[in-house]
């Protein structure tokens, strides 16, 4: 089982590698896992907020940095 788990985890990350490209940097929100593996399913209502969180994170600086750096600006919703 664990050995099915490692090579699950493998392929996924070199999947993740192949796809990106190198110009895909400035059109990727990078959202931190907290260490969460795809094959968790059994997480705690605490894991589970945090990684939301950390979703809301990840998209609030993607989109702070594109409004500094790429001068791009977000129509008020």
């Amino acid at each position: 089982m664990d050995y099915s788990k490692a090579l699950v985890n493998f392929m996924n990350s070199m999947a993740n590698k192949k796809h990106l490209h190198k110009n895909d940097w400035n059109r990727t929100i990078f959202i931190d896992t907290l260490g969460v593996k795809t094959t968790e399913f059994d997480l705690s209502e605490e894991k589970i907020k945090s990684l939301i969180e950390s979703g809301a994170q990840g998209v609030k600086t993607y989109f702070e940095w594109q409004e500094k750096v790429m001068g791009n600006t977000l129509p008020d919703i």
